[in-house]
């Protein structure tokens, strides 16, 4: 008996060792604002550097939606999927740490007009959850927030292309 309650509690330990060692962060996924028939998408990921800890990364999006649901890019910082004017590709313009409340790090706007601007404006983000319902269907929102970082400023645009301060809403994990 004592045998098979020790084999119980060691299949237990593993067990719930294995389902949370391999949770990942609230932050990753697709995340959404939209005004109207614009929506700005937050797209975030999980990434291991070689020092073994994980940070998230991301792009970002805006596109405007039509009457049949067609949707047209006005911007978007992954290059790959959106040629368009945005000529400063980078893999990734969100680099940050998270503790499953907040993520906060750096952020590359790369679709600022490059005609007359740098073709990046560089700054700090915040990303703070506000709600979260839980349950198998959660619905999560949370704060956006984008300011300018320190450092020198040379032919940067004065505004970043994207919102600054609104609340999205997860779509997708």
């Amino acid at each position: 008996m004592k045998n098979q309650i020790y084999k119980i509690l060691i299949a237990l330990t593993f067990g719930f060792s294995a389902f949370t060692g391999n949770t990942q962060s609230i932050f990753t996924g697709t995340w959404e604002y939209q005004s109207g028939n614009e929506i700005f998408r937050v797209f975030l990921w999980e990434d291991n550097l070689e020092s073994g800890s994980q940070v998230i990364k991301g792009h970002y999006e805006k596109v405007i939606v039509n009457g049949d649901g067609t949707e047209t890019f006005v911007y978007c910082s992954d290059k790959e999927k959106f040629l368009g004017q945005n000529k400063a590709w980078l893999p990734f313009v969100i680099h940050g740490a998270d503790n499953n409340q907040e993520l906060s790090g750096t952020f590359t706007d790369n679709t600022v007009d490059q005609s007359v601007y740098a073709q990046q404006k560089s700054g700090q983000i915040r990303i703070e959850v506000i709600s979260n319902s839980g349950g198998v269907n959660p619905i999560i929102t949370a704060s956006w927030k984008v300011k300018r970082g320190q450092g020198p400023i040379i032919n940067e645009s004065p505004n970043f292309s994207v919102p600054v301060d609104i609340v999205l809403t997860k779509v997708n994990n």
